[in-house]
């Protein structure tokens, strides 16, 4: 067997949940008490996160007084860490890399600029905590103002102050810096996604979906289109095998409550979170995904609001739930759902409706962001994978289609290579096309060729990495032989153009699950041989 690549062996973990305090301040303390899991440390280092944002409080390297502070991306530099000190009831907030103190600078309006200054016994630089929900706003004492993100993405923005009203751009999270993005590693998403090298799906398993389905358990899920119950020994066979990267796709609707608050089931939570254990555990990367969902997403255009808070939901959940988790996990915001041919036809010739349907798109992967960067924790600076206009590789490609603002700048784009459909999904002839049985004609790889091409001068080649999260054909019309060379062909093109290549799986394809055996081992051989 062709030697694959290796990788460390990884053993899955969590650490402590997002820091939540309720503060009863004691004057001259060296710790707020908590009636919370944790507490505040005087003397300890923070990082400040908005919530609306995800950027982070930095003292920008000024160390002259009167200096404004800034807000930046994620970070190691000292910088964004604040030396949390007491003053009386209230507390300072010390920067670790000039010494210069966060102060209000007097200033009473709502949308002026914090300032610096050296330590002094203003209350200018004395501040009140106040809890909001699982956030936290942080009041100067002097003016009564708050700290304002005000909504500024861009890195260098200054920090603002504004009334205490009812608004995310006031609320904050306090990261402790000792703590801080445990696990995650100071690389670019392009840099990981080089990392990954080959990947393969667990396809028709936690995907599956059917109103005959006995809903009282998960089991009967995972079971209803083939798949045995997944095991540890199942996912070790793929990462033996010299895979790099499970995608592992989800429909969370199929145990959700249907009470309008659309809680995942503790027991679906639960099972997925252990196949990324095992997945990570085994030293491959896991991407969990909002995969087809019963169709829902079909219906967004008529339903917007009520769905927009639908996904917004699930995607809250899965964040909350893996937010301590290193960067071998990565979420993918939907599979091939998003576009709507209710609002625009890629057939018909016009170009009615295509811009709203784009829109729309470009508007749900800007909510997915927004949703778990708001989380906290390693999601902060999670890398996460976008899904393109229908995932199709052409759609995605069109100017309409638009990759999200990620404060922290690590999404990559994912799509799906299953050309020609033909060749690749018919096994019988349809209306709409003849069954091929062949593949690989001059035409057949100019194609792939020119497509792979187009993928990497719109993204590759302007820093967005790309994941084609699904690639393969359907075997039973087709020899092995030929299965090997499509795969082996449009893989090695893909990653070559440095594109990660994942191969679509599910029961009776690629593996056996049972046996723990791939049913064509030469083709597997084969592919591995890119890697070297």
């Amino acid at each position: 067997m062709t030697k694959t690549k290796k990788r460390p062996k990884l053993k899955a973990f969590l650490l402590s949940m997002m820091l939540v305090f309720t503060f009863i301040f004691s004057n001259g303390g060296t710790k707020a008490e908590a009636d919370g899991i944790s507490a505040l440390v005087v003397g300890a280092a923070y990082k400040l996160q908005n919530r609306t944002t995800g950027m982070f409080v930095d003292g920008m390297g000024y160390s002259t007084n009167g200096a404004n502070c800034g807000q930046w991306t994620y970070s190691d530099s000292s910088n964004q860490r604040w030396v949390l000190e007491a003053s009386g009831s209230y507390y300072k907030f010390r920067n670790a890399a000039t010494g210069l103190y966060l102060d209000g600078m007097g200033r009473t309006s709502a949308g002026s600029v914090y300032g610096q200054w050296a330590s002094s016994s203003s209350d200018n630089q004395k501040w009140r905590i106040e809890i909001s929900g699982n956030y936290y706003k942080i009041v100067n004492v002097a003016t009564g103002l708050v700290l304002d993100g005000g909504g500024n993405t861009g890195n260098g923005s200054d920090l603002k102050q504004w009334d205490n009203v009812s608004s995310t751009n006031l609320e904050w999270s306090f990261i402790p810096v000792n703590e801080t993005y445990t696990g995650m590693r100071n690389i670019t998403t392009m840099e990981l996604t080089r990392d990954m090298g080959l990947g393969i799906n667990l396809g028709n398993t936690f995907d599956a979906c059917g109103d005959w389905i006995d809903p009282s358990s998960i089991d009967n899920y995972i079971q209803a289109w083939g798949s045995p119950l997944v095991t540890e020994a199942m996912i070790r066979g793929y990462a033996e095998a010299g895979f790099g990267v499970l995608r592992i796709p989800v429909a969370w609707s199929n145990m959700m409550s249907n009470d309008g608050t659309y809680t995942i089931n503790p027991q679906l939570m639960q099972k997925v979170k252990q196949v990324v254990d095992w997945t990570i555990g085994n030293g491959m990367y896991a991407i969990v995904n909002l995969h087809w969902d019963n169709g829902w997403v079909n219906d967004f255009p008529s339903n917007k609001d009520e769905y927009m808070r639908k996904y917004t939901r699930i995607w809250t959940q899965i964040s909350e739930t893996f937010r301590d988790y290193n960067d071998y996990l990565i979420f993918e915001s939907q599979n091939e759902e998003l576009g709507w041919e209710q609002l625009w036809n890629r057939y018909s010739g016009n170009t009615a409706g295509k811009a709203e349907s784009y829109a729309l798109v470009n508007e749900i992967n800007q909510t997915f962001v927004n949703v778990v960067r708001g989380t906290g924790g390693n999601n902060s600076v999670r890398h996460l994978l976008i899904s393109g206009y229908n995932t199709d590789l052409h759609l995605t490609c069109d100017p309409l289609f638009v990759m999200p603002y990620d404060p922290a700048g690590r999404c990559a784009v994912s799509m799906h290579y299953y050309i020609p459909t033909t060749f690749t999904i018919l096994e019988e002839d349809a209306p709409w096309g003849q069954a091929r049985t062949t593949w690989g004609t001059e035409e057949d790889l100019r194609e792939l060729y020119d497509n792979v091409q187009m993928v990497k001068s719109r993204f590759i080649d302007n820093g967005i990495p790309v994941i084609m999260g699904e690639y393969g054909c359907l075997g039973r019309n087709k020899t092995p032989e030929m299965k090997t060379y499509y795969n082996y062909t449009v893989a090695k093109a893909l990653y070559d153009a440095h594109i990660v290549p994942i191969l679509w799986d599910a029961p009776g394809e690629q593996y056996n699950r049972v046996t723990m055996s791939f049913e064509y081992p030469p083709m597997i051989s084969q592919l591995m041989s890119i890697l070297n």
